[in-house]
């Protein structure tokens, strides 16, 4: 009698000690969810009281442009290009800009315009200068807010001044369309 006791004594710490590790995996688990539960991203929100005049050249002087950017964002070369410019202004944000071998806006807006609109996008608004337009929303994304603003350059060619938006936040319409006039507005070679 005394073995069978002993046995079941066993069996009994085994099962409890099965249980604790089972609970505490459990436990780990949920833990480990809830740390990886991720802030959802915010819509860029135009301030112009934040938008600062800016000289482009400070960073590359391949750039001789004053612009209006805003006085947080933070400018530096592109990552895929580092002959461009990148004003990221937060973490879904940013301007990207870049020449080209254009001699006239015109002739630079006709290719940019070729090359993100179709069949997915809808034309906001065109100028001499740019364009806005939209992407239409897709499963699992936003519609997207984009500009192209061209500024000539009193060499050859043209600057090239487009908004990116990364991840499932496009940003607003409103903030798009902000964002290209204060560009537009201040953009002027020195």
């Amino acid at each position: 009698m005394k073995k069978v006791y002993q046995m079941l004594l066993v069996a009994l710490v085994v099962v409890s000690c099965n249980k604790t590790a089972k609970t505490e995996d459990a436990n780990a688990e949920t833990t480990d969810a809830e740390t990886k539960t991720e802030t959802p991203a915010v819509a860029y929100v135009f301030n112009e009281a934040d938008w600062v005049e800016t000289d482009l050249s400070a960073t590359k002087k391949e750039y001789p442009i004053l612009v209006k950017l805003p006085k947080t964002a933070k400018i530096g070369p592109n990552d895929i290009s580092p002959e461009d410019i990148t004003v990221t202004i937060n973490e879904n944000t940013a301007i990207d800009i870049n020449s080209t071998f254009e001699n006239t806006t015109a002739e630079a807006v006709k290719r940019f315009k070729a090359q993100s609109t179709g069949a997915s996008t809808k034309m906001l608004k065109e100028d001499a200068d740019g364009f806005i337009y939209e992407e239409l929303a897709t499963e699992g994304f936003d519609a997207q807010y984009r500009f192209y603003f061209v500024l000539k350059s009193k060499g050859e060619g043209c600057y090239v001044f487009h908004n990116q938006a990364t991840g499932v936040v496009g940003g607003t319409k409103e903030a798009a369309e902000k964002m290209y006039e204060a560009i537009k507005s201040s953009a002027k070679v020195k």
